[in-house]
Protein backbone atom coordinates (compact mmCIF):
# COMPACT_ATOMS: atom_id res chain seq x y z
CA UNK A 1 0.00 0.00 0.00
CA UNK A 2 0.64 3.59 -0.50
CA UNK A 3 1.34 3.93 3.31
CA UNK A 4 4.07 1.00 3.72
CA UNK A 5 6.44 3.48 1.47
CA UNK A 6 6.19 5.46 4.09
CA UNK A 7 6.35 3.08 7.30
CA UNK A 8 6.25 -0.80 7.43
CA UNK A 9 4.89 -0.27 11.66
CA UNK A 10 1.97 1.80 10.30
CA UNK A 11 0.93 0.10 7.53
CA UNK A 12 0.70 -3.29 9.51
CA UNK A 13 -1.36 -1.61 12.03
CA UNK A 14 -3.46 0.25 9.68
CA UNK A 15 -6.25 -2.07 8.97
CA UNK A 16 -6.50 -2.40 13.44
CA UNK A 17 -7.12 1.47 13.50
CA UNK A 18 -9.50 1.02 10.75
CA UNK A 19 -11.60 -1.34 12.68
CA UNK A 20 -11.41 1.16 15.95
CA UNK A 21 -12.34 3.68 14.29
CA UNK A 22 -15.24 1.96 12.27
CA UNK A 23 -16.29 0.76 16.38
CA UNK A 24 -15.96 4.08 18.10
CA UNK A 25 -17.88 5.62 14.75
CA UNK A 26 -20.65 3.23 15.11
CA UNK A 27 -21.24 3.99 19.21
CA UNK A 28 -20.91 8.21 18.53
CA UNK A 29 -23.31 7.72 15.51
CA UNK A 30 -25.94 5.57 17.50
CA UNK A 31 -25.40 8.98 20.10
CA UNK A 32 -25.79 10.92 18.05
CA UNK A 33 -29.04 9.70 16.28
CA UNK A 34 -30.41 9.68 19.28
CA UNK A 35 -33.18 11.81 20.26
CA UNK A 36 -32.32 14.27 23.24
CA UNK A 37 -33.13 12.80 26.39
CA UNK A 38 -36.52 14.02 28.11
CA UNK A 39 -35.60 15.74 31.26
CA UNK A 40 -39.49 15.87 32.39
CA UNK A 41 -39.75 12.12 31.75
CA UNK A 42 -41.33 9.64 35.00
CA UNK A 43 -41.94 6.38 32.86
CA UNK A 44 -39.73 3.44 31.92
CA UNK A 45 -39.28 4.82 28.26
CA UNK A 46 -36.47 7.09 28.49
CA UNK A 47 -34.97 5.05 31.01
CA UNK A 48 -35.31 1.78 29.13
CA UNK A 49 -33.36 4.20 25.94
CA UNK A 50 -30.58 5.76 28.13
CA UNK A 51 -29.82 2.02 28.87
CA UNK A 52 -29.68 0.72 25.89
CA UNK A 53 -26.69 4.22 24.94
CA UNK A 54 -24.98 2.78 27.57
CA UNK A 55 -24.95 -0.97 26.74
CA UNK A 56 -23.43 0.14 23.46
CA UNK A 57 -21.00 1.99 25.11
CA UNK A 58 -20.24 -0.67 27.46
CA UNK A 59 -19.75 -3.18 24.56
CA UNK A 60 -17.47 -0.94 23.10
CA UNK A 61 -15.05 -2.76 25.69
CA UNK A 62 -12.85 -1.12 28.01
CA UNK A 63 -9.92 -0.63 25.01
CA UNK A 64 -12.38 0.75 22.83
CA UNK A 65 -13.88 3.18 25.37
CA UNK A 66 -10.12 4.22 26.85
CA UNK A 67 -8.85 4.57 23.49
CA UNK A 68 -12.13 6.90 22.02
CA UNK A 69 -10.62 9.31 25.83
CA UNK A 70 -6.97 8.82 24.30
CA UNK A 71 -7.51 9.63 20.83
CA UNK A 72 -9.13 13.01 22.45
CA UNK A 73 -5.85 13.45 24.92
CA UNK A 74 -3.40 12.58 22.41
CA UNK A 75 -4.60 13.85 19.20
CA UNK A 76 -3.11 17.20 18.49
CA UNK A 77 -6.66 18.28 18.46
CA UNK A 78 -7.42 20.56 21.56
CA UNK A 79 -10.68 19.57 21.70
CA UNK A 80 -14.21 18.67 20.46
CA UNK A 81 -16.50 19.92 18.60
CA UNK A 82 -20.50 19.30 18.65
CA UNK A 83 -23.63 20.62 18.22
CA UNK A 84 -26.10 21.42 21.12
CA UNK A 85 -28.16 18.21 19.93
CA UNK A 86 -25.50 16.11 20.24
CA UNK A 87 -24.20 17.84 23.61
CA UNK A 88 -27.29 17.32 25.25
CA UNK A 89 -27.25 13.47 24.21
CA UNK A 90 -23.88 12.84 25.51
CA UNK A 91 -24.77 13.85 28.54
CA UNK A 92 -22.86 13.07 31.44
CA UNK A 93 -19.72 12.56 28.88
CA UNK A 94 -19.37 15.66 28.04
CA UNK A 95 -16.96 16.65 30.76
CA UNK A 96 -14.64 13.81 29.76
CA UNK A 97 -14.54 15.29 26.12
CA UNK A 98 -13.58 18.84 27.39
CA UNK A 99 -12.24 21.03 25.99
CA UNK A 100 -15.37 20.81 24.32
CA UNK A 101 -16.61 23.79 21.67
CA UNK A 102 -20.46 23.51 21.43
CA UNK A 103 -22.05 25.44 18.44
CA UNK A 104 -25.73 26.25 17.69
CA UNK A 105 -27.00 25.05 14.44
CA UNK A 106 -29.58 27.49 12.92
CA UNK A 107 -32.05 26.40 10.36
CA UNK A 108 -34.54 28.03 8.02
CA UNK A 109 -37.26 26.25 7.52
CA UNK A 110 -38.88 26.06 3.87
CA UNK A 111 -41.92 24.66 5.05
CA UNK A 112 -42.64 26.08 8.39
CA UNK A 113 -46.51 24.96 8.67
CA UNK A 114 -45.29 21.11 7.53
CA UNK A 115 -42.60 21.40 10.19
CA UNK A 116 -45.01 22.63 12.29
CA UNK A 117 -47.70 20.08 11.80
CA UNK A 118 -44.40 17.37 12.37
CA UNK A 119 -43.25 18.79 15.32
CA UNK A 120 -47.12 18.58 17.23
CA UNK A 121 -47.36 14.99 15.70
CA UNK A 122 -43.90 13.98 17.37
CA UNK A 123 -45.01 15.53 20.81
CA UNK A 124 -48.36 13.86 20.62
CA UNK A 125 -46.20 10.72 19.86
CA UNK A 126 -44.19 10.85 22.53
CA UNK A 127 -46.52 11.73 24.87
CA UNK A 128 -48.57 8.27 23.93
CA UNK A 129 -45.66 7.16 24.56
CA UNK A 130 -44.74 8.22 28.12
Amino acid sequence: TELRRFSTRDAERWPAFCSLLARLAGFLQAVYAAPPPRIDATGPVELVRLLGLARRLRGLGRREMTELLRVKTESEAEGFVTTEKDAINLGGYLSALEPLAVIPVKMELLDAANAMDTMLRMVEERRRAA
